[in-house]
């Protein structure tokens, strides 16, 4: 069974179906976040995603009802420190692009 592993990539999942290559790699993934950055489309809030044109797809369905709850929450940052260095995780933005 596939970890919870959730990739990005600018191409779109039925491209990634069209390889031999891609599909098995498929296969170890449990979340798939499609389609190319938009900086148009980047609206600050959608959750997982950096532009609304991107699409979630979900190969494991029962991680489903794991990532409602973070849709739900809208976009977030987590900034985690470890060894003297920080680590920011998520989809941050622009700045001067929105109100805070």
């Amino acid at each position: 069974m596939p970890k919870d592993i959730l990739v990005f990539t600018g191409f779109f999942l039925e491209e990634l179906e069209a390889e031999e290559e891609t599909r098995r790699l498929l296969e170890r993934i449990g979340v798939l976040i499609d389609g190319p950055y938009e900086r148009d489309n980047n609206d600050g809030v959608s959750a997982l995603r950096g532009s609304s044109n991107q699409r979630i797809h979900y190969l494991r369905e029962d991680l489903e009802k794991t990532y409602a709850l973070y849709l739900q929450q809208g976009r977030q940052i987590q900034n985690i420190v470890y060894d003297y260095r920080i680590l920011s995780v998520g989809i941050h933005r622009e700045a001067g692009r929105w109100n805070a």
